[in-house]
């Protein structure tokens, strides 16, 4: 992850969290009747918001690598003893 992903998702959640204050608090501004219907569409909303971001991030981000894969290719690219390395 980089620091702009990580900024973006900040942006994007803060954002998501000010609409649905709004929602819930001036339920007439969208249309609502009241604040129970607000509530329930803003579970809703951060829902569907965690689902799709789980999903893109399951699917298109890389696996971690275990740090014993990593050991194992650097002691493999470099010509000195890796001994003093534990890898298990």
């Amino acid at each position: 992850m980089s620091a702009r992903g990580f900024a973006l998702g900040y942006i994007g959640s803060s954002l998501l969290l000010i609409f649905n204050l709004l929602m819930i608090m001036q339920p007439q501004w969208f249309g609502l009747s009241g604040a129970g219907i607000a509530s329930r569409i803003s579970f809703l909303m951060t829902g569907v918001w965690w689902l799709f971001f789980a999903f893109y991030t399951f699917r298109y981000l890389p696996e971690k690598t275990s740090i014993k894969k990593v050991m194992i290719k650097f002691c493999g690219m470099v010509s000195e003893n890796c001994s003093g390395y534990s890898v298990r």
